[in-house]
């Protein structure tokens, strides 16, 4: 047992205790609505994404205004000596696409518009859903609340909010951990690798983790 064991112990502790204090229907509803906010918008975001293509001219804007971003005419995109947008010196080293994009011909241009178009309208659409679920669920959660509070439903409510708590901190610590993977594959931070590989916590966030498949095959879909 190490400090991230510790870190794993407190987190499952103070969600728990967090769990109790809001209650069964606070706490039930909030994971619940997190969960099949994240289910709907990774089941969803296609169709609305190609019912906004087809049906909008939300896309059609948006390739037009990345195709002038593109040629340099935007006025997000200009004022620079490249012809793009005057970003920090580490930023402009990633996308070094910006710069060179001008140079090629127009069928390229227009490929890489449609191409970022649709991605923007694939993020927005699963940002769309994922907002619409969380306020229907909070609307819910309103109404359920107030009705939790009857004397008969108190305690339950309470004692049921501790196993609900627990379980919010697990998934939260599988999506620290799912964030974690590909952070310290591309920056690999000794001590935070030290401290997962001595981790006896670690070992089951890192084998169980289904939130990195998921959000794999999101990405996979989008581009």
């Amino acid at each position: 047992m190490n400090w991230v064991d510790g870190v794993i112990i407190a987190v499952l502790i103070v969600s728990t205790v967090r769990g109790y204090s809001e209650g069964f229907v606070l706490s039930f509803m909030n994971i619940a609505g997190l969960i099949t906010a994240i289910i709907a918008s990774r089941l969803y975001f296609a169709d609305l994404a190609s019912y906004l293509k087809d049906n909008t001219v939300l896309y059609q804007n948006t390739y037009l205004a990345v195709l002038r971003g593109l040629d340099g005419n935007s006025f997000l995109l200009r004022d620079t000596g490249s012809g793009g947008w005057e970003l920090p010196g580490e930023l402009g080293n990633l996308l070094p696409y910006i710069n060179a994009v001008p140079a090629v011909g127009d069928s390229v241009r227009a490929g890489i518009a449609q191409m970022l178009s649709g991605i923007i309208i694939s993020l927005l659409s699963i940002i769309l859903i994922f907002l619409a679920v969380r306020i229907t669920f909070a609307l819910t959660i309103a109404f359920l609340n107030s009705a939790a509070a009857l004397p008969v439903l108190r305690q339950f409510n309470k004692l049921g909010g501790i196993a609900v708590g627990f379980l919010k901190g697990v998934l939260g610590l599988m999506l620290t951990f799912a964030l974690i993977i590909p952070v310290t594959a591309v920056f690999p931070v000794q001590w935070l690798l030290k401290g997962i590989q001595g981790s006896a916590g670690a070992v089951f966030f890192y084998r169980y983790n289904f939130i990195v498949p998921w959000a794999m095959e999101i990405i996979s879909r989008i581009i």
